[in-house]
């Protein structure tokens, strides 16, 4: 996890607010939720889980910082609440 930058970005989500780490070199991102982050309810009639709302944070960042045709190819949890997402961009 070193690999990673230490800057933080946070990223919301229907309430919920998240942090997204860029790792140095690679095309991954390290998404966690908050530390005391308060659950709002849900808008969707199934609440996401976990993963899918981790992996929805990795995509909304790579859509805020101009990386919109980029999409998320692969992840999975790396320890705990902490996902790694692996994203591949066009061209």
């Amino acid at each position: 996890m070193n690999t990673y930058h230490f800057q933080a970005h946070t990223v919301e989500l229907e309430g919920e607010k998240f942090k997204v780490y860029r790792h140095k070199t690679d095309n991954s991102l390290m998404v966690s939720p908050t530390l005391g982050a308060t659950q709002a309810a849900p808008k969707f009639v199934d609440p996401l889980t976990l993963d899918q709302k981790l992996r929805s944070t990795a995509q909304r960042y790579l859509a805020n910082t101009g990386r919109g045709s980029c999409r998320i190819i692969k992840g999975g949890a790396i320890q705990g609440a902490v996902y790694e997402f692996w994203f591949d961009c066009p061209g």
